[in-house]
């Protein structure tokens, strides 16, 4: 039965899926039908989760703020009303489902950012070789003249008691 439902599913899978796991914020463009007209709806937020694997069910849930109001919306990777998907930053979590964000507001939701090694051409495992230029950059200038330090006398030393 399996193998049915496999070969009939693999006829609506899409050729190419983007690369989007949880932390990202990703820009989705929706095909949206009003009417006799279509028009292109864009939500742009976090992926809280990803699910449903590599199949025909694999699924993003994308949540954003606005007007104080949290907004969360889920998309079938594979939906035909999906025109596109871009990914604008990536961040790093250690947990496939970020839930926790809902009940976090202001900078208490900001994530570290993380950059992609597969944009650079990399192996995730590989190493890149640090620039001669980057290393200058890095060790601070010592300022070869030193200023003269002028102390100024406590309230101990001067024996001073102070008023109330």
């Amino acid at each position: 039965m399996n193998a049915i439902i496999d070969r009939i599913s693999k006829q609506y899978l899409k050729k190419v899926l983007p690369d989007v796991t949880t932390g990202d914020i990703v820009r989705v463009a929706q095909k949206i039908q009003e009417g006799g007209k279509t028009r292109s709806q864009v939500f742009e937020g976090i992926v809280i989760e990803r699910s449903g694997g590599v199949g025909i069910a694999s699924s993003i849930t994308v949540r954003k703020v606005s007007n104080g109001v949290g907004v969360e919306k889920k998309y079938l990777l594979n939906s035909p009303t999906i025109e596109k998907i871009t990914v604008l930053r990536s961040s790093k979590v250690r947990r496939k489902k970020i839930f926790f964000l809902r009940n976090l507001s202001g900078k208490a939701t900001k994530l570290k950012e993380r950059k992609r090694m597969v944009a650079l051409g990399l192996e995730p495992d590989a190493m890149v070789a640090p620039n001669e230029d980057d290393m200058e950059l890095a060790q601070p200038e010592v300022a070869e003249e030193v200023s003269e330090v002028v102390e100024t006398p406590t309230s101990e030393e001067t024996n001073e008691t102070p008023e109330a």
